[in-house]
C-alpha cells in the first residue's frame, strides 16, 4: 500500500491481473516442486550410503547399515540404556504403554431459587 494521501502513489499502482497471478502461481509451484524433487533425492542418498559397504575393524567389507546396529548393540551391552531402548523398540518388543481411565458418575447439582 501506497504511504501517504498523495493521489500520485494511488496512481501509479497496478492492479494483479488474472494473467500476472497465474504466472506468480506457476514460478512457486516449480520452486515448490525442485525442494520436493531435493528433498526425495535426500532421502535416497541416505538409503543408499547405509547400504554402502565399508571396512570394519577386522578389515572385513560390511554395509554400513549393518556397522551402524553392531555398534549400538557394543553401546547396549556396554549398558547404554537408551541404546537398548533404541534396539528393543526397533525390533517391535516395545512395551504397550496402558493407563487405567475411570469414569465416575456426573454430580448433579441442583438449585434452588429462594424468594
Amino acid at each position: 500500500m501506497p504511504k501517504g494521501d498523495n493521489p500520485n502513489s494511488r496512481a501509479n499502482l497496478r492492479p494483479i491481473t488474472k494473467k500476472t497471478a497465474r504466472e506468480l502461481g506457476r514460478k512457486g509451484a516449480a520452486v515448490s516442486n525442485a525442494k520436493q524433487k531435493a528433498a526425495k533425492t535426500f532421502r535416497e542418498e541416505l538409503k543408499a550410503l547405509l547400504e554402502m559397504e565399508i571396512a570394519n575393524s577386522k578389515g572385513e567389507k560390511v554395509s554400513t547399515r549393518k556397522a551402524i546396529s553392531t555398534a549400538l548393540i557394543k553401546e547396549a551391552i556396554s549398558g547404554n540404556y537408551r541404546a537398548f531402548a533404541e534396539i528393543r523398540d526397533t525390533i517391535g518388543e516395545k512395551p504397550i504403554e496402558q493407563q487405567e481411565v475411570s469414569i465416575k458418575e456426573p454430580r448433579r447439582f441442583v438449585f434452588e431459587i429462594k424468594k
